[in-house]
């Protein structure tokens, strides 16, 4: 089990971080946040129209060009065509053959073109060089979203107000309201190779 009893709130605004030791579980839990796995038990809760978008530390990178990458996901093209450009990407260049920065910087592009409420992020410097991560913090900065970013660099908006840490083990977590009651992780993610015995 990665977690248990684990009680976490966002408020609109809020700006949260975990930091915890490689397979501590972080990742899996910004999964169940995002409402992609299922806890074994508890609720996940989100107000009517509560717009929840996941930067995952890998993203793939599909469609034929990276403006077609970035409006999959519900941005307006005019939207997505901006914070592609803010990244200094041509929405008309192929989405194949990126390097591991421009892949992020697409994908971040993306994430933030949908006008999420709630913005998570793993590892979102992954890859970013100077520019990049100055443009990400300048985005933060102006985004009206909830942001729990893991493990930002010490310049990002998390490290800078208040944090969540989730250490490896049981985990108690407050932040606001009530949103997301998890008192287990999904069985998928209970038992890692390399990580957990069976």
């Amino acid at each position: 089990m990665l977690f248990d009893g684990v009680d976490l709130g966002l408020e609109p605004g809020v700006r949260a971080c975990l930091v915890g030791r490689n397979g501590a579980g972080k990742s899996t839990l910004l999964r169940i946040l995002a409402g992609q796995i299922e806890p074994d038990g508890g609720d996940r809760f989100l107000r009517p129209a509560t717009r929840v978008v996941l930067l995952a530390q890998e993203p793939r990178i599909t469609g034929a060009t990276l403006l077609d990458y970035a409006v999959a996901g519900g941005a307006a093209a005019h939207e997505a065509e901006a914070a592609l450009q803010t990244f200094d990407l041509d929405p008309a260049r192929s989405a194949e053959g990126l390097s591991g920065g421009e892949g992020r910087r697409a994908a971040l592009a993306r994430a933030l073109a949908e006008k999420p409420d709630v913005l998570l992020l793993d590892e979102p410097t992954n890859h970013l060089d100077i520019f990049a991560i100055e443009t990400l913090e300048a985005e933060l900065r102006a985004s009206r979203c909830a942001r729990p970013d893991r493990q930002p660099r010490p310049r990002l908006p998390g490290a800078h107000h208040p944090t969540l840490f989730l250490a490896g083990g049981p985990a108690d977590l407050a932040a606001g309201q009530g949103v997301c009651r998890l008192p287990a992780l999904g069985r998928q993610d209970r038992h890692r190779p390399g990580r957990d015995a069976p």
